[in-house]
């Protein structure tokens, strides 16, 4: 959902943030590409490439909220959510070869032909950061230039900032919370060990300036006076609940 955000994001993990901050990626022709609202305790995330969507994340239960406006439709994942889905999907596949191994072998063989082939579950991307020991200024704020590689490939060169951003140890906390959360839940689904929180952490600071490999410029602005308003971080009236649901294996 938030794909092109993602070497930005992994910025933020180990980032220093603000008391009631907007932190905005903005593109050199003025499109907003993605905005954090940090407000105690809480996230609001919105980006360009998430459609009509909106993330929610609340330090304090370690939960996330997606809320999708154009359904006016929500889904509160945690980790208990991710475990009792990996749990069912378990069950009924467990269930299902159960059931197989009862049945004469022709017959078997023919049913296995019928059922859909189950995907491989993808991985998490392999992010690396690499320093150049070159540095500049952004805004008047003095960055540290680092080449970010998902996969194996160039994705972009981002200008680090690991100090003099005006910062708040509170909403430090809340960030790191809510990106080693989203790494957790990623990997409880995907399986494995990610290593995001490791790769993550090996950026240090705030991306002042992120370009990607496209030549495609955004800078980071961030505004520490702009009033957040609290409701913002709620599910809003009329919004009904969508549950997860194990996916059918028929």
């Amino acid at each position: 959902m938030y794909r092109t955000l993602l070497p930005i994001a992994c910025c933020l993990l180990p980032l220093v943030a603000f008391a009631d901050a907007q932190i905005q990626m903005v593109a050199k022709d003025g499109t907003v590409d993605g905005t954090y609202q940090v407000r105690g305790g809480k996230v609001r995330i919105e980006s360009t490439d998430s459609g009509n969507n909106t993330l929610l994340y609340d330090a304090a239960s370690h939960g996330i909220t997606v809320l999708d406006h154009a359904k006016k439709h929500y889904m509160h994942i945690d980790a208990e959510t991710v475990a009792n889905l990996g749990a069912a999907a378990s069950g009924a596949m467990a269930e299902m070869q159960k059931q197989l191994a009862n049945l004469p072998p022709e017959q078997r063989e023919a049913m296995e032909k019928l059922m859909p082939a189950m995907p491989t579950a993808p991985s998490l991307p392999d992010i690396k950061a690499d320093r150049t020991g070159r540095s500049d200024v952004v805004n008047g704020m003095s960055c540290e230039i680092v080449e970010v590689a998902v996969d194996g490939k160039a994705a972009g060169e981002a200008c680090v900032a690991s100090k003099g951003t005006g910062l708040s140890d509170s909403d430090e906390q809340t960030l790191r919370s809510m990106f080693a959360d989203l790494s957790k839940l990623a990997s409880s689904v995907l399986g494995g060990n990610s290593g995001t929180d490791r790769e993550f952490a090996v950026l240090g600071g705030l991306p002042l300036r992120w370009r990607d490999n496209t030549g495609r410029v955004t800078e980071t602005r961030v505004d520490t006076k702009v009033p957040i308003d609290a409701t913002g971080f709620q599910i809003p009236a009329g919004y009904t609940e969508e549950k997860l649901e194990v996916p059918s294996l028929n």
